[in-house]
């Protein structure tokens, strides 16, 4: 019912004292009270691991921004003394930000930052009754590099999730369970100790169901498998793969079943929406639902709908946290080099004060092959930016010369679209002059017609009166010459019409042609906004390769003066 505090940084001077705070009263009468010691303990540090068990506290790791600890120290409270303890075997690498848990006597630390940041996925484990420390292999698939994580044990069972890494994690949010119950050591403290587990870690990615993937099997494997199997059986191995397969196994059964009626009753919904649009008879299936309206079915919807919008608010938050993350890495990289700066200035002033020849040179010496590393790295990066850059030019270049020639199409497409603007026109005018040519020439046929219809009435009369031989002739005569000249206007109306046809047949494929080059003419707009909006993006991407070449190092890559990257007076006159 304690809480116990050791060390930390306050204001940038790192502490060693501890404090304490009863919580047996809780909410009640909490005060902080200092924890003395007969001693001196470990020196001033953050970044640490600390964990209790039977009256006793167990310090590892840790800054204090000159160097890094591998050290680990206990503090008993009955006695109310420090010890640090002489350990042997596998000592694992100095780190800060290392999680840790005790289970069984055994403190297991996992993850951590080591020298120049570099970040750990490795597991070890200290012994308290031997004071001896191992590392481990065959462990499976292991959580990604990360520091600043948590790691909880219950019961037997180590619990690995969250942390932090100058990289993108991809399993940030995926759960990690270790059986340390299943973890073999040597019964012997002189076996070197490379302890074999049977069980790796096992990864959960879904928070709703928390279950490890070490299912039980006693509803699959004999009773035999479940009596502990003597390490010294010659087919140890084969059996403990064996189980672990049936494991695996059984493990992923369990999940295709519950996601079996999820896509079960997506199916039905689906389904059923198909048949109501199509207006036809409902399918009666196992998983189908009977009714809009019913109660399960709106509880179905509420679910796909919810779970929808879970995936839709999931990879916003992920993708809003990106800027966030590279922020943080940015200035994450810039405190270390501070510190490290820091770091240098102040054992550089501690030499020269105290006269320290031969310090002050392996300072120099260390500081010079540090800059060396940094330098190297910046040209690196410069190399890499510089390949970018060259084929972001390239890409602009490519992008500019799209863009001119398909504002040339475009510029063809419209001359021809004019040309045949105007040949439509000189069509319709032609058109009408014919069309004007062939009233008149039905005005005159019906004026013909009627004047013969007078004169055919006229020759009638004069037939039915019996006139002279002579008038009888000169009737004939005048009405083979109003026949001639019906047929001579009959003619020419078939000719007048020939040629309305014709005009008519030209005036349509000029019509085709207009559609045609209309299509045309909106292909080449089509292909000019494509090439509007590829420019823009490339815009934007240069611009963002300028700001990372600006928080990178102070390196600079001119452009050539004849590479257009833009082409702002032809769009504007587009």
């Amino acid at each position: 019912g304690t809480v116990y505090v050791w060390g930390g940084m306050r204001k940038g001077v790192y502490l060693k004292d501890m404090y304490a705070l009863d919580m047996t009263e809780y909410p009640n009468n909490l005060q902080w009270e200092p924890v003395m010691s007969h001693n001196d303990g470990p020196s001033a540090r953050a970044g640490h691991l600390s964990v209790t068990q039977d009256n006793t506290m167990y310090i590892f790791g840790g800054t204090d921004s000159k160097r890094l600890f591998q050290d680990i120290w206990s503090y008993h409270f009955k006695e109310k003394s420090w010890l640090k303890i002489p350990a042997i075997g596998y000592i694992p690498i100095a780190r800060e930000y290392a999680s840790g848990a005790l289970v069984n006597g055994l403190l297991y630390v996992f993850g951590g930052k080591g020298p120049d940041g570099i970040e750990f996925n490795d597991l070890c484990a200290f012994r308290t009754r031997d004071h001896r420390w191992y590392m481990f292999q065959n462990m499976g698939s292991a959580p990604s590099a990360r520091h600043a994580l948590t790691l909880t044990a219950v019961k037997e069972k180590l619990y690995v999730i969250g942390g932090e890494s100058r990289l993108r994690m991809e399993d940030s949010s995926v759960l990690y369970i270790l059986d340390s119950s299943k973890i073999k050591y040597p019964p012997d403290p002189t076996v070197r100790s490379n302890a074999l587990s049977s069980a790796p870690f096992s990864s959960l990615d879904t928070p709703l169901a928390p279950m490890t993937a070490s299912v039980s099997t006693s509803n699959h494997l004999p009773a035999s498998y479940h009596r502990r199997i003597d390490p010294m059986d010659p087919f140890y191995q084969e059996k403990v793969l064996l189980v672990r397969e049936l494991q695996a196994r059984d493990f992923t059964i369990q999940q295709m079943k519950k996601k079996e009626q999820w896509w079960k009753t997506e199916v039905a919904l689906a389904r059923k929406t198909r048949l109501a649009q199509e207006d036809k008879e409902k399918d009666t299936q196992s998983m189908s639902l009977e009714a809009t309206d019913s109660r399960m079915g709106r509880l179905f919807h509420q679910l796909v709908s919810v779970k929808s919008e879970l995936r839709r608010v999931r990879a916003s938050i992920v993708q809003q946290a990106l800027p966030a993350s590279q922020k943080l890495d940015q200035a994450d990289r810039m405190r270390r080099m501070a510190l490290q700066e820091a770091a240098y200035y102040r054992s550089k002033y501690t030499a020269i004060k105290e006269r320290q020849g031969e310090a002050l040179a392996r300072i120099e010496t260390e500081r010079a092959t540090l800059l060396e590393a940094r330098l190297a790295v910046a040209l690196k990066e410069n190399q890499s930016n510089s390949k970018v850059l060259q084929q972001l030019q390239k890409r602009a270049q490519f992008d500019y010369n799209a863009r001119v020639s398909a504002e040339e199409r475009v510029k063809e497409a419209h001359e021809r679209a004019e040309e045949s603007q105007y040949a439509h026109q000189m069509a319709l005018e032609k058109l009408s002059d014919m069309y004007s040519e062939s009233l008149r020439s039905e005005a005159e046929l019906r004026a013909s017609s009627v004047r013969i219809a007078e004169l055919t009435h006229r020759l009638t009369e004069v037939l039915s009166h019996r006139l002279g031989l002579e008038e009888t002739s000169d009737t004939t005569i005048t009405m083979s010459r109003l026949e001639a000249a019906t047929m001579k206007s009959r003619n020419e109306t078939a000719a007048l019409k020939q040629g309305l046809a014709e005009s008519r047949d030209d005036i349509a494929r000029l019509r085709i042609l207009l559609s045609e080059r209309e299509e045309a003419l909106g292909e080449a707009k089509r292909q000019l906004e494509d090439s509007h909006i590829q420019l823009s993006m490339m815009k934007d991407v240069m611009s963002q390769g300028g700001r990372m070449t600006t928080n990178g190092p102070a390196t600079s890559v001119p452009l050539s003066a004849g590479t257009p990257l833009t082409s702002t007076s032809a769009a504007r006159g587009y």
